[in-house]
């Protein structure tokens, strides 16, 4: 029995390691298969889907003919642990191996599209300062209360919410602090801010300055609109909820005055020809995000936000 092992890079993810092990009969004539165990240690802070694609190029020794054979498997790896996943490819007896893929396999990874909100108690906290009364604008799409003001949050965002920020700011920016522990990925602060009664333009919708945050559930939170050149925050940084700003709130992007867009998301799932598609041609994957129902921590119990209704963080 021969046994080989390597090391699989994982593109995007340094906080993840891929080691194959290879085993097979060293008598090519009894070979009926070869074994892959894939040894996943992951330290992501979010749940994560790894994919592996592992393709044999065999040459029988007395056709000469070529055959290649692939197997393709997932796995759910929770954040900060191990997993192990086995992969078996048959041959048939009597067949040589040319390539195995390079020695290796084709992985891919992202954070998983099955994620929810855990556990289900989670409350977040208002993501503005403490003790300010701040006037949400629109809301769930889903609530009876939400009117014809409700006129962005649709399709993928219907559950997402805006805070209009307060006059007492002076549309300067008010302070968005995280709502939830995480870890920052993405935190872009570059776009424009508009004036105040500005006309969006539908080019606008690609626009926009924000925060987003991972949580160990595989969930985001997101902060939009935010104030050019406000970020307090950088990629990889760890926040706490109440404790870390991430910005000021602005008038970036698809807006008509400076406010915030909060939302929790998840990653849409992906199609198994996007998937196909990635290993075969090296297209790189699109993901897409959804939002999600949750509630804000209204003083130990759990609210969701009306429109035209002022909250204030207490805690």
């Amino acid at each position: 029995m021969t046994t080989r092992t390597t090391d699989e890079p994982v593109a995007g993810f340094p906080n993840l390691t891929i080691r194959t092990t290879e085993r097979f009969d060293d008598d090519v004539k009894k070979r009926t298969a070869v074994n892959y165990d894939f040894d996943i240690r992951s330290r992501e802070t979010g749940a994560l889907l790894v994919l592996i694609r592992k393709e044999l190029v065999l040459r029988n020794k007395q056709t000469r003919l070529q055959i290649t054979r692939s197997r393709f498997e997932s796995l759910n790896v929770p954040p900060n642990s191990s997993a192990v996943l086995h992969i078996t490819i048959p041959i048939d007896p009597g067949s040589e191996e040319l390539t195995s893929s390079g020695g290796g396999a084709r992985t891919a990874a992202f954070y998983d599209p099955q994620a929810r909100i855990k556990p289900d108690t989670q409350l977040y906290l208002f993501p503005f300062p403490l003790n300010v009364d701040v006037k949400c604008t629109q809301s769930f799409q889903t609530l009876p209360d939400h009117g014809s003001q409700n006129t962005t949050h649709t399709g993928d965002d219907k559950f997402a919410v805006d805070f209009l920020e307060p006059a007492s700011f002076g549309n300067r920016g008010m302070e968005v602090f995280a709502a939830r522990d995480g870890i920052v990925v993405a935190a872009e602060d570059g776009d424009v801010d508009h004036p105040l009664g500005y006309d969006p333009q539908p080019a606008d919708k690609e626009r926009g300055n924000m925060v987003k945050v991972i949580h160990n559930d595989g969930t985001y939170t997101k902060y939009g609109h935010i104030r050019q050149r406000s970020l307090r925050v950088r990629v990889r940084d760890v926040v706490r909820a109440g404790q870390t700003v991430l910005a000021l709130s602005g008038n970036s992007g698809y807006s008509r005055n400076s406010h915030l867009h909060f939302a929790v998301e998840k990653i849409k799932p992906v199609s198994q020809q996007e998937i196909l598609n990635h290993f075969t041609s090296q297209r790189n994957l699109t993901f897409t995000y959804e939002t999600l129902p949750f509630k804000f921590d209204g003083g130990g119990r759990g609210i969701e936000p009306h429109q035209e209704v002022a909250y204030k963080r207490t805690r």
